[in-house]
């Protein structure tokens, strides 16, 4: 019994360790801390974003927001266009990778770097926001 009460034991530890080596490697953060920052929000996310390029922190994704509302991801060496628009409410809205329409949300400039809570996100995304097509996407 106590061998099967510490194999149970040291399975939970590896499992709670790797979940969080892959957050980090995303970006995702889930700890439901108020990310550091000036918070930017509507209108304030499309002047950041529009006719920009963001680049997630470890450099697993990129995506170009064009002025004419297309937004080019990137994700190794697959590449899609989807859009993005400011609604009548003037919330910022993106389609995401997957195919989800997502609107609204508070994001935290920090430096050159940007984190998005919320949003449909089960944690926070961080990344940088680099000006023009940077990624020529």
């Amino acid at each position: 019994m106590r061998i099967l009460q510490t194999t149970l034991a040291a399975l939970v530890v590896a499992t709670l360790a790797g979940c969080q080596a892959a957050a980090e490697r995303s970006g995702d953060d889930s700890t439901g801390a108020v990310p550091a920052g000036t918070p930017v929000e509507g209108r304030a996310i499309t002047a950041m974003l529009g006719g920009n390029t963001i680049e997630e922190v470890t450099g697993r994704w990129q995506a170009y927001y064009a002025p004419d509302g297309r937004k080019v991801m990137k994700i190794g060496a697959d590449v899609r266009e989807v859009a993005w628009w400011v609604d009548g409410d003037g919330n910022f809205c993106e389609h995401r990778w997957a195919g989800e329409t997502i609107c609204g949300g508070t994001m935290y400039r920090d430096g050159d770097v940007v984190t998005a809570t919320g949003r449909g996100r089960s944690g926070e995304v961080r990344f940088r926001v680099m000006p023009g097509n940077a990624a020529a996407l």
